[in-house]
């Protein structure tokens, strides 16, 4: 049995190298993933990385010539973030930025006599002005550590409240899930959900909770949400609508 598993588990194979492009006289570090598995090419451009997930065939000319071709959409995708990280650090010195908690609006501003590099205090966040060069990624790790504080003792209040049962919360970084369940009962949850209205939160909560029950999106599912939670439709929509606002750029 174990000989099978370790047969599965190396079927698929993935492997990671690193190229540099020049695109718009620009040298840009790229990173390729190989998947023996994958059959289409992806470019994801976050943060000032471009990462390539390619089938495991793909050349480097290829890549190079998919990278020239839309070089221009590439470069100003990160041009795009230079200038919101920018925009970021002036309003934040400002004191004119705010970021979204539990649906709230709390404040960001920047401080020289304060010792560690941020801090959540009762209604504002500070920041240490010697690393507001690093505010984007200093407060998406600040929310995501009161995601995972927040968000799973939630999960076990309202799975006990309702009467569900699962085996285990996981906060998760996901970029089109707000959650998903598996078979096992393991609850999957984006941390960016610290940001939306605790109502909001509640109705992500109780939709996975319900896939424990029912593993689809039948009409039995629904009827298993509405029992529990009978405003979903409207935070449902709250999240069509103000989903791609839970970030921080």
């Amino acid at each position: 049995m174990r000989r099978l598993q370790s047969a599965r588990s190396n079927q698929f194979k993935k492997k990671t190298d690193t190229i540099y492009v020049k695109i718009s006289d620009k040298e840009v570090k790229c990173t390729i993933v190989r998947h023996s598995n994958r059959k289409s090419i992806k470019v994801l451009v976050n943060k000032g990385t471009v990462k390539i997930f390619v089938p495991s065939q793909t050349s480097d000319k290829q890549i190079k010539s998919l990278l020239t071709q839309h070089g221009a959409k590439i470069y100003d995708i990160l041009e795009k973030e230079v200038r919101q990280k920018e925009e970021l650090i002036e309003k934040i010195s400002l004191g004119e930025y705010y970021i979204a908690y539990l649906g709230k609006k709390i404040p960001v501003t920047s401080t020289e006599s304060l010792e560690v590099p941020i801090r959540f205090e009762e209604h504002e966040i500070k920041i240490n002005k010697r690393y507001i060069d690093y505010a984007d990624v200093l407060l998406n790790r600040l929310l995501r550590k009161k995601a995972e504080e927040y968000i799973p003792e939630r999960t076990k209040y309202i799975a006990y409240k309702n009467g569900f049962k699962f085996a285990r919360v996981k906060i998760k970084d996901t970029k089109t899930r707000w959650g998903s369940c598996s078979s096992k009962g393991t609850i999957s949850l984006n941390w960016r959900l610290i940001m939306a209205p605790v109502e909001v939160i509640d109705y992500v909560i109780i939709h996975e909770l319900a896939h424990t029950v029912e593993m689809n999106h039948s009409k039995k599912f629904w009827e298993v949400v509405g029992r529990h939670f009978p405003n979903w439709k409207l935070c449902r929509d709250w999240l069509r609508k103000n989903g791609h606002n839970l970030s921080i750029p």
